[in-house]
Formats: C-alpha cells, structure tokens, sequence
C-alpha cells in the first residue's frame, strides 16, 4: 500500500513499527504495523501475517513501538474543563494523560445554553470548578460548540445541563414546574440537542436542577431518548439514601426508554462501605429490563466538590447564594450548624458533617491562599472560630469558588464499581486551585497503572474497553465510517501510545499538578497533540455533534412533527403489514407479503388517500407522489394520494428505522411530503465501461431509497454498444467489446491492453424494466445518434463516411469527442429507426433518448459524399446535418407513441415538436429551453456531473475537470418551469461498480434531497448534520461511498494521470460551449414580431 505524499509532506503520514495493539473492543492484544494517515487509522499489518507492504513517502515519521501498547484515545466521561478548553493550547491536562474527548456539560450547570439572567448566575455558581470566566457570551449550544472548535487541543462532546433549562424556563423557585415551563425547557431541550448536544445532564442536588420531580425529569428524559441521547444524573444523594436515589434514575430510563449514565456512580460515606453489590444489581436488574445503563467512576477514595455545595440548598433558593449568606444573623448560622452538624442536610447528602475529611483544594482569593491543603477542623482549632463560621466566612471572601476534597471513599466499592463490564472512566476533574484533586490529571494513567500493572484488577484489554470503547459506544462514537473508542482500519486516529512498565499517575496529593509518566504519544485526529512525551502545542481538537437519530435525518428532507411525549412504536420482523394488492410492491419494500407478522401486534396499515394528491396540487407539488406517515403507539398509517405515494411513503418509513437496528422504536409523529418536480433522475454511463444486470438492479433500488424515479440509461457510445437491434447483429458481436481502454486523462493517458465487452440481452432488459417498475423508476434508454457511434460503425462500417478517415476496426479504445459520425444516407436513417424500434419494444418508458450532444461536423465537411447528399438535401452547411438526422429520428419517436430526450446542442437548431431537451450547459441551455417551450431536464455539468473529482486534492482519483464537492452539488438550482433534473455519471473513468459508488455517492444524496425540495437550495449545513446518519444507511446497503475526509488509499489511483480544471475555468468554456445558442437565441429574438 503506497500511503500519501501529500499527507506525509504536511506531517500526517505515521507508521508504528512492532506496536501492541489493544483495539477497544476487549479483543486480545496483538502485534503490528500500524499506519495513520490524515486523520483515520489506514492499515494494520499484523505481525506475521502476509499482506502488502507499506511504501512510504517522504516526510513519513515511522515511530519504534515494540514493548508499548497503541490504544484508542481514552474519553473522559466526567469533566470539568470547559473554560480549560477554551483555553487552547495551555489545556495540557488531559492530553497527557491520553485523553482525547471529554465530556463536559456536567452535573446539571454549564455554560450553554444561557439566557442574559442565567448567563449571571450560573458562571460564578460554578466557579469552583472551572474557574470564573471574564465573560459567558455563549447563549446556545451552537455557540459555545463553534468557541469549542475554534480552540481546542483534544475532541469534546457536550451534555445540556438541565438546572440551566430549568433556571431559564422556571427560576429558581423551589415548585414543580408548570406544563407550559416544561414544554418550553423541552424545546430548549430540542435545540440543544439538535446542535450536536449528546444528551442531558442533571446535578439533583444543586439549585435550581433540584427542584425537578421525577414527572418533570421524564419528560426531559423522553425528549432526550427520542433524539438519541442519554441522561447523565448526578443522583439526588450519595449518602446514606444513595440507592434510593440510584433507583430514582434507573426507574427513570425505564418507563422512557431513555439510555441512563450514571456519572460518578461512586458508593461513598459511611453508610455506603461495603455496599457496591447492591448498587451494581439494581444496575443489572435494569439493564435486564431492556433500560441501556452505563457508569463512570474516578479511581480514588475522595471525592471533590465546591465549599458551597456543602451548605443546604435552601440558601441558594432564590438564585444569590452569597447574598443569603450574608444576610444570616447569628441565628440563621446556627440553623445551619444544625442542618449540617446534626441533622445532615441535603448539601451534605443527608450526611452529618465530619469536618476532619473535608479539606480546602483552592482558592481564587489569593488572601485565601494559605488554608489550601487545610481540613475545616484544623482551620476551625486554629482560627477558634466555629466550623460553620469557617465555612460560611471562607464562602463568603472567595466568592463562592473554594474548591475541596472530602475523604469518603472506600476501597472496596471502587474496585468492585470498575469491575462491571459497563463501567467507563470519569475524572470529575476539577483543575482549578492550588491543590486539586489528583484525579483532575492522573485518572487514566492511575487506573492502567495502579489498578491493571500493579493490583491486576482489571486485565490491559478490559482497561482499555472501559476507558475508550464503552465511553465510545456510549456516545455513539462507535458508528459510521469513522468511528473513535477502537482501533481498526478507518478508524478516527484518536490514539494513544503508552509504555505498560512506565505508566503512572504522576499527580499527587501532596503534588496534584504533576504530570503523568509512560504516556509516549497522542494524536487527535491524526495531529501529535503528544510527541515522546511533550506536549507539541498544536490544536487539532473540536467540538463533537452527536448525529440526530435515523427518523430526524431522511434524506431526502420530509417535513417532520415529532411528539417524544408519547408512546413510541415498536417495528420488529413479527409486525403485520396490512395492505390491499395493488400495494403489493409497497409491501414487499417493508420486508412483508409472504402472509406473516403476529396478529396481536399492533399493525403497519398502507392505504390509498387521494385527498392528499389535492393538497400537494394546491401548494405546485406532485401530486400522486404525495403522502403521509402517521406513527402512534398502536400502530403506523402510510397514505398515499396513489400508490406511488404509499411506495414514497413506505421509503420514508424505512428511513425511520435504524440501519443497524433489528428492531425499531419510532417515535409517534407524521412525517409527509410531495417532489417538487416529476423528473428525479440519474443518467449511468454503461457504454463506456458496462455494469451487469445485477448492477443496475442494485443501482434502481438505491434510486428508490432516495425517491429519485428515473434511471437513464446511456446504452451506447464510442467505447461500446449495449443493447440488441433485431437484423443487426453484429452490434453487440462486434461492438460490444474492445480490447484496450484508455487509463488516465489527457496527454499523458496511456492505453491498457484488456478485453472489456457485455451487453443486455432483450429478455434482461425487460427484467430489469419490470424490476424499475415495481419500485416506481422509469427506465429511459438512449441510443447516441447520430455521434458517439464508432462501436456501431464499428460493427457496420458502411454506415459511416467512409470515404473520409481510417477504417474503423473495433470500438474506440480512447475517451473524448470522437470525429466519427453515422453518414447521411438513408441506411444510416434505416439503422437508427431500427435502433429506436428496438428501444421502443422493450421500454415502457414515455422518453426515448436519441442523444445528439457533441457532434462533431468534420466528417461531413471533409466527405465528398456527404456534401453531395447535402446538395440533394438542401442543406446549406455541415452544421445543418444534425438538425436533419434529429428531425427523422423525432419523428420516428413520436410515430411510436413516445418523446424523444436530446442532449441541449440540439438547441442550436430549429428543435422539432416532441423532444424534451437534457440541459447539461447551465442555465443558458434550461432558459433557452424554457423560452421556446420545450420540457427540459437540468442536469449542469458543474452541478451534477458526479465523474468530476469531488475536491482540488491531487488524491481524488483521476482527476477529470473542475472539482465539484458535495457542498457545491448541494447547490443546485433548477429553472422555474423544468420537469425537474438528473445526476449525470459519465464512466470513463469508473470501470468498477466501487468506482461508480465512489463517484455517486454521498453526492447523489444531495442531488436527490434538491430534486425533492426544489427552489433555492437551504444552507448545506442542515443536510450536512443528517448526512453522517445517511451514510450509516449507504454503508448498511453496501455502498462503498466517498468518506467525506477523502478517498481511501485503496480508492486512490496514485500515478494514473487526469486532467483537472478550476472551477473557473470550466465555467470559461461551458460560455463558450453556448455562444453559438446565445447568439441564435438573440437573433431569434430580435426576429420575434411579438
């Protein structure tokens, strides 16, 4: 494998030589190669295994990592650096420690979203965690996501923390909140979520989150399961009634089916000791019970928290903490001695206070600095004040930002905890303070070193899956083409190296602030954030988007109201599907008609509603395309205005699903739409290089999935013909094969010696007609006439001019515009009416394309012959013979009942009735099409012609023309008055069903999403959040797609020359392709009497 010069030019091409591989999964560890490049995993070569070789290019950095294990970069599921991360390049904390995502948003406060009243509240009640910011100009989750990107040196994922919903919607009054105050924390909620939020945290025993019910909890947790998310409550206690408040969450995930993370599932206190089992069975109980439960935990016994978190949380009711502090007089202090000392408030988690294990870890006030590393109790003897007062003083002159450890751990919990095969690592990290908790730089190194080398705990495999793949799978890192939390091919280079004889929590106690040992290498994304050990500066890190779920991210876009409230429906392989026969094809795309599904289920029902066709008539749509998709509890209702529309309408519900979900849980809601345009095409090239039957099959079924309805088939051209003509058989004897083909582009392209040959049979081509039907694709043929020809005159030369040129031989070997040309006889007239003749028999399409683009005159201008028949003709130029050969060939089309569909040169002629004209020249063709009131099809090369490379990198393969990227596909304008438009897919270039798929896909998605929606295209952003789910659909199909990072090595075709164009450039001679139909246009015009 030849990995990229490119790449290793910029430093992103590295290769570890003899690592030990821990891939995430839990799998045994091997030996191997391991290269990266960019930012994804490229290939492993275990050791011993025969396979290719890696070559190597300049400014490749090959790193000896014999002895050191090379590990999925770990995640923190617990953090509290988001001001550390927005500080850049200085957040060096967990890089060092082989982190590569944090999870930050926690324990029910964070910094977005905010409105202006929360945005001065909730910064300085959080201050002992992250510090105070100078400002908090983040007001949604987009925001602060986008001062994410633009700063940092690792990945983070983003929870909306749910006491900021409720302090925005509600305040801080300690009630239940209205049903009005919910619906707007859940829209908020929504919002979030769908900027890329992974799920919602809560802090239920900090002000204003606590004051949630369960009720109110539900229905938070209900908007977060439908949008594919997962809650992560901070419990109401981790006291005495810690497993109470531990079934509280968990009852919760049950009855809303959504996924539960219980962030810092320690067992500390007293009354806890012992106790792990009790928690880890009701965890296993539930997850039994269908609830998705994950855990994180830190791998020390204190724990750490703010001063003021400590105090009861009726202080902090009214929203000023400090304020109510103050304002206690000598009574109010001693109420809350009591509360604390001998009572246990809720602060304290229901606990008494024992103020010898709650210890000062920072201060901000620097006048404060000397009672860092200071129990209360020490404080309280030296001073002679009472502890209270110690606390509520030290609150008071610190602002609310002192940060403390409490010493309440226990040994045996922690171990037992980190054991169950859900659990995943957590630092709760506090960095802020003279002397943080240690946890804040050495979790991950602490647990591979303590607990795996030293205690034997858990093994290196099962380390290395809590601390990557389970955080992984938790946030869904784990799907698509890319995923992070494993090593494999493809795979994001989140990575980290490690020495398993050296790794260490270097950070103490006693000196929290050192750095870890053993920890060799890190990449983000393939950037060495950590290079042999020291931190290098670069910020290759940004914000994580949790991708929104399957029936959030049809494409093509379909109009969505979602209810999370709800029953949701639940779609396995025994649902009934209930339909009448003449939906059979509907049926048979859910998976149903063979008479099965379990009666006592609640039913699928399809059915035929004419009044929707009215509706979308009334608003310019496509009528009997038109549906809708109920989904309720109790059963789904698919209506179609037609039966078209129940089969759209049946595609979308296939979207709802998914793609690696054997059964399906769908929200209740109804989804429904109508196209814009009634021709939603794609145009495959199978002349050039020929794809089989079982190709095209595979082609119309993803057509379908993508509601795009016509495959034209382009069956004939220099390079090959396709199809039998009855009493011509040497076409497909002779001019289906050839025995080289160009490879490469321009004036460096060679020829490759290879036979390539194939054609469709009549009886395969009705097949694959009938096939098209049921899924409600029109197949539309195109025989090339009267250009494009040589493998037709290859097989009966006589047709040709032959007086002028070369004999022609075989097929043409070359790729280009091609000077050869049908002669203008009457036999050349006979072959073509016998082509279209032949079209016609087995099609049952409307549309007979007779081609007609890129004639060249040459021939007819050289041929003696040909000018005599000119003269007999009429014809007055060389020019005029195309019009000519187009005027038969129409009329024959509409003879046999049929339009005939012509590429847009045939525009610079007088365009006789019955053509619908392919505009592949721009808008000049479409509105010279549209002025003269012929039917067109947009398809701009510069828009729509998926054999252009798909970006300006030398690494696309093969580059012919300008660049056209999904975001530029996603552009595309059809004309008011078209019919619609198509994908064009040229094969020079594709001689593979991969190469077709690499070159259609994702592209074709945006196309098809255009061609559904019309009108000016919508900001490519929203498509670009539902694509990653839409690819898990193409990858699930088989599609072997484009990654939207750049080719993979193995789709590359290093060496092979092209012939690439700026956009720029091409624009120049497309305008210069349609002076000739500009300056006829004006003269035209100045001509019209009107």
């Amino acid at each position: 494998m030849l990995l990229s010069a490119h790449k290793a030019a910029a430093g992103l091409v590295r290769v570890y030589r003899g690592a030990t591989v821990i891939d995430g999964t839990g799998a045994p560890r091997y030996v191997a190669d391991v290269a990266v490049e960019g930012a994804r995993v490229v290939a492993i070569l275990p050791d011993g295994a025969e396979g290719s070789e890696l070559e190597l290019p300049d400014g490749a950095v090959e790193i000896a990592a014999s002895g050191l294990v090379l590990a999925p970069g770990f995640i923190d599921m617990h953090a509290h650096s988001e001001l550390a991360v927005l500080s850049g390049a200085a957040h060096d904390a967990k890089i060092r420690q082989g982190v590569t995502t944090e999870v930050l948003g926690q324990d029910g406060l964070g910094y977005a979203p905010l409105d202006d009243a929360a945005a001065a509240v909730i910064p300085a009640q959080i201050a002992g965690w992250n510090g105070m910011p100078a400002q908090a100009p983040w007001r949604t989750m987009d925001d602060l996501l986008a001062a994410i990107d633009a700063a940092a040196v690792a990945n983070a994922a983003v929870l909306v923390p749910q006491g900021n919903l409720r302090m925005m919607a509600v305040g801080h009054e300690n009630r239940p909140a209205t049903s009005t105050e919910i619906s707007a924390m859940a829209d908020l909620l929504g919002e979030a979520l769908d900027a890329g939020a992974f799920g919602m945290s809560s802090g239920l025993t900090y002000t204003p989150g606590m004051y949630a019910d369960t009720a109110e909890l539900e229905a938070l947790c209900r908007v977060v399961a439908e949008r594919g998310g997962y809650w992560a409550p901070h419990t109401r206690s981790y006291g005495g009634a810690a497993l109470e408040a531990y079934r509280e969450a968990l009852e919760i995930g049950r009855r809303t089916r959504c996924p539960v993370h219980l962030t810092h599932a320690t067992m500390n206190f007293a009354p806890n000791r012992g106790r792990a089992q009790e928690l880890l069975a009701l965890i296993d109980e539930a997850i039994a019970d269908g609830v998705d439960v994950t855990l994180d935990t830190y791998p020390y016994l204190p724990g750490a928290t703010t001063l003021s978190a400590l105090l009861p949380s009726r202080l902090a009711a009214g929203g000023d903490l400090l304020g109510a502090i103050a304002a206690l007089d000598a009574a109010g202090r001693e109420a809350v001695r009591v509360e604390l000392e001998e009572i246990g408030c809720d602060g304290f988690h229901g606990e008494k206070a024992d103020w010898t294990q709650i210890q000062i870890s920072g201060t901000a006030n620097p006048a404060l600095a000397a009672l860092v590393g200071r129990t209360i109790a020490e404080i309280s003897t030296t001073t002679g004040r009472r502890a209270v007062d110690v606390v509520l003083d030290t609150i008071l002159e610190d602002a609310g930002a002192t940060g403390i450890l409490m010493h309440i751990g226990d040994e045996e919990n922690v171990r037992a905890i980190m054991r169950h095969p859900q659990h995943s690592g957590g630092s709760d990290g506090i960095l802020i303070g003279a002397r943080p908790h240690p946890r804040g730089r050495g979790t991950f190194p602490r647990y591979l070193g303590h607990y795996v080398r030293e205690l034997g705990i858990l093994t290196w495999e099962e380390a290395v899956r809590h601390l990557a793949g389970t955080p992984a799978r938790r946030l869904g890192l784990d799907r698509g083409d890319a995923p992070r939390g494993i090593v494999r091919q493809g795979a994001t280079a989140d990575l980290v190296l490690f020495d398993p004889e050296t790794v260490a929590a270097g950070a103490t106690f006693e000196a929290p602030l050192t750095a870890p040992s053993g920890i060799v290498e890190v990449l983000v994304g393939g950037v060495p954030v950590v290079s042999d050990g020291d931190v290098t500066g670069l910020t290759p890190g940004r914000a994580l988007r949790m991708p929104p779920p399957a029936h959030r991210a049809t494409v093509p876009r379909v109009e969505a109201v979602i209810d999370p409230a709800l029953p949701a429906f639940v779609w396995t392989a025994r649902t009934p599907i209930l339909a009448t026969a003449d939906l059979a094809a509907s049926v048979a795309r859910l998976g149903g008609g063979g008479g099965g599904g379990d009666a006592e289920l609640p039913p699928i029902r399809l059915c035929v509603d004419e009044t929707l066709g009215a509706e979308a008539a009334a608003a310019g749509r496509i009528a009997d395309e038109a549906f809708r998709v109920s989904v309720s509890g109790s059963g789904i209702e698919v209506r179609g205005a037609s039966p078209v529309g129940v089969f759209r309408g049946v595609t979308t519900l296939r979207q709802l699903r998914d793609p690696e979900a054997s059964t399906a849980v769908i929200p209740t809601g109804v989804w429904e739409g109508a196209p814009a345009y009634s021709w939603r095409g794609t145009m495959l090239d199978v002349a050039r290089h020929f794809r089989t039957v079982d190709d095209v099959r595979r082609l119309i079924d993803l057509l379908a999935d993508h509601h795009l309805n016509v495959l034209h088939l382009h069956l004939t051209d220099d390079q090959g013909w396709r199809f039998e003509v009855p009493g011509f058989p040497r076409l497909t004897e002779v001019g289906a094969r050839r025995e080289a083909t160009q490879l490469g582009h321009g004036p460096l392209s060679t020829v490759e010696v290879g036979v390539h040959e194939g054609f469709y049979t009549t009886a395969q081509l009705r097949e694959l007609v009938a096939y098209a039907r049921e899924r409600f694709v029109t197949l539309v043929p195109e025989v090339e006439l009267p250009g494009h020809i040589q493998a037709g005159l290859a097989a009966y030369p006589e047709l040709g001019n032959v007086d002028v040129g070369e004999p022609i031989l075989s097929a043409w070997e070359r790729f280009g515009v091609n000077p050869r040309t049908l002669a203008p006889t009457d036999a050349a007239l006979a072959f073509g009416r016998a082509a279209i003749d032949a079209l016609c028999d087995v099609f049952d399409s409307e549309w007979i394309g007779i081609g007609g683009d890129e004639v060249p005159v040459t021939e007819w201008a050289q041929s003696p012959a040909a000018a005599e028949r000119m003269r007999q003709l009429g014809l007055g130029t060389p020019h005029d013979v195309q019009p000519w050969f187009t005027a038969h060939f129409v009329a024959h089309v509409r003879a046999r009942g049929r339009v005939a569909l012509a590429w847009d040169e045939v525009l610079e002629g007088d365009v006789p009735e019955g053509v619908r004209i392919l505009a592949w020249r721009g808008p000049a063709a479409m509105r010279e099409a549209l002025r003269r009131g012929i039917e067109v099809v947009a398809c701009p090369d510069l828009e729509v012609y998926l054999d252009y490379p798909q970006s300006d990198s030398e690494e696309e393969p093969i580059r012919v023309g300008p660049p056209l990227s999904i975001e530029r596909a996603y552009t595309l304008r059809v004309e008011d008055g078209a019919v619609g438009g198509q994908a064009n897919v040229w094969s020079e270039h594709l001689p593979s069903r991969d190469r077709v798929d690499f070159a259609m896909f994702p592209r074709l998605s945006a196309i098809a999403e255009r061609l559904w929606e019309g009108g000016d295209a919508a900001p490519y952003a929203d498509f670009g959040r539902r694509l990653p789910t839409h690819l898990r659909r193409l990858a699930a199909a088989g599609v072997r797609y484009r990654p939207l990072d750049g080719p993979e090595p193995g789709q590359r075709r290093p060496g092979v020359p092209g012939k690439p164009l700026t956009i720029e450039a091409r624009e120049q001679i497309v305008a210069g392709l349609v002076e000739r139909l500009i300056e006829r246009s004006k003269t035209v015009v100045a001509d019209d009497p009107k």
